[in-house]
């Protein structure tokens, strides 16, 4: 036999071996490499499915749910999914509980969740959830989102639970929302994000995170709401809507501090409740009530300026500041002569 024929031979064999090529079609679990062809109208549930060694690019087609949970489901560690639109699901658009997922440029729109992520590792860039009732919802330790954008659902924007997390250049935009963007757990990150139109822009539930260039405007009860111990917030922007209480409001923590931070219109610009906490060089501007309002002990406050204020600039709870606040180097107007 000739070289050449036995070559083609080997090459054929090969072919016939091999799965047999396919459209993906509502119900399939993807283990291999796959690119959809055309959009689908899913009754299944989930949708599709991308388990082991699992890739679907969507190559911009749509998955509509009909009746159906989830959408897209991400079964097994590392899947990936990119570049589509999910809409219409009564559960979550994507959703993955196995972790160290990676999801791009995915739009999902007119559900109950847009992604809905879980078993930590996971990497979600450059996606969006719109005028769904949650847009994201990321547990676990050590997910990276970045570049998304949530706006119009009606419930939470962006939920984070865990350790080490970090949230970057994100847009959240309500429609009625309760809250923007909500982080629970410790030593979380969240640099670069801008929040409008929410009842409340941030809430930090945790202890040692680091809170960075955030914006949260026009929120009508708090820009930003922060519990728990040693967080750190810098260089942050509240600016509230009409009749919005507190710009920035730390509710009786330890060791915390707020630095280089701006707050606009709101009845109390900065509101500060707790111990040993590090109020420093913040502006407040057009405090309804006061601009920065005291209450607890052995507080640092520094080098703030404050003015505009419809009461007094800055607020003192305890007279002579016998609790062992300790105020200096401030400008505004002040109840107490302890202030300075």
């Amino acid at each position: 036999m000739r070289l050449g024929t036995r070559i083609a031979l080997v090459a054929l064999g090969g072919l016939l071996a091999a799965p047999p090529c396919h459209a993906v079609v509502c119900g399939d679990i993807i283990t291999d490499s796959q690119t959809l062809t055309g959009d689908l109208n899913c009754m299944t549930n989930p949708g599709l499915t991308i388990g082991d060694g699992g890739k679907l690019d969507m190559d911009g087609f749509k998955l509509t749910c009909v009746g159906t949970i989830a959408g897209i489901a991400l079964s097994a560690p590392g899947a990936k999914l990119s570049n589509g639109v999910v809409t219409g699901c009564t559960g979550a658009g994507v959703t993955g509980a196995a972790g160290k997922h990676k999801v791009e440029r995915v739009l999902v729109s007119g559900s109950s969740t847009g992604f809905s992520l879980s078993g930590g590792g996971n990497k979600i860039k450059s996606c969006a959830a719109l005028n769904n009732t949650v847009g994201f919802t990321v547990y676990g330790d050590g997910n990276a989102l970045t570049q998304i954008v949530a706006s119009g659902n009606t419930s939470i924007g962006v939920s984070i639970g865990g350790v080490g997390n970090k949230i970057s250049d994100a847009s959240i935009v309500g429609a009625g929302m309760a809250t923007g963007l909500l982080a629970g757990g410790n030593q979380n990150k969240v640099s670069k994000v801008r929040i409008s139109r929410c009842t409340t822009g941030l809430v930090i539930n945790g202890s040692f995170n680091k809170i960075s260039e955030v914006t949260s405007l026009k929120h009508t009860v708090r820009g930003f709401d922060i519990s728990g111990n040693t967080n750190q917030i810098k260089k942050c922007v509240a600016g509230g809507g009409m009749g919005a209480p507190t710009g920035f409001y730390l509710g009786g923590g330890t060791d915390n501090s707020i630095s280089g931070c701006r707050s606009m219109g709101s009845d109390y610009g900065i509101y500060f409740v707790g111990a040993r906490n590090v109020i420093s060089k913040n502006k407040v501007f057009g405090s309804v009530q006061n601009g920065i309002y005291v209450s607890g002990n052995d507080n640092i406050i520094k080098s703030n300026l404050a003015v505009g204020s419809g009461m007094t600039d800055l607020f003192e709870t305890v007279a002579g500041c016998v609790n062992s606040d300790v105020w200096s180097n401030n400008i505004g107007t002040r109840n107490d002569a302890c202030i300075e």
